[in-house]
């Protein structure tokens, strides 16, 4: 028996898999700009390396802030963490005409924006499969 998986179904599963446990970079206080851990660094090693047969494979990393700040400067802060993070990818191999960058600013908390703990978690850059 043959089976026949096109082009189009991979990209589709990879997409899946990874879009289920993405790379997530965190950054500290009013900052764009940070250490990469080592299990980040390999997801972006694996990534690019399973992207690069795929001429239509598309990133986009979304930037975001906790609540502290204007809602102007947290755009701005949310922006320039995604493009820190696709730098990161280019650097890495990843076609930069590939990749979009966007700010959520404070818009979309993943936690509670009143304690130490919840905003160190909304300081992130997040990678996602277009």
């Amino acid at each position: 028996i043959n089976f026949k998986v096109s082009v189009a179904d991979n990209l589709a599963k990879i997409k899946s898999d990874y879009n289920a446990d993405p790379i997530v970079v965190l950054f500290n206080y009013n900052k764009y700009e940070t250490i990469v851990g080592a299990e980040n660094q390999q997801k972006v090693t694996n990534l690019v390396t399973a992207l690069k047969i795929y001429e239509n494979a598309e990133l986009v990393i979304i930037g975001h802030t906790d609540s502290k700040g204007t809602d102007a400067k947290n755009k701005i802060l949310g922006e320039n963490r995604a493009q820190f993070v696709k730098n990161i990818l280019v650097k890495n191999g990843f076609n930069a005409e590939k990749i979009k960058t966007e700010s959520k600013g404070e818009e979309e908390p993943v936690a509670d924006n009143t304690t130490d703990q919840g905003r160190a978690k909304n300081r992130r850059a997040i990678v996602h499969i277009k």
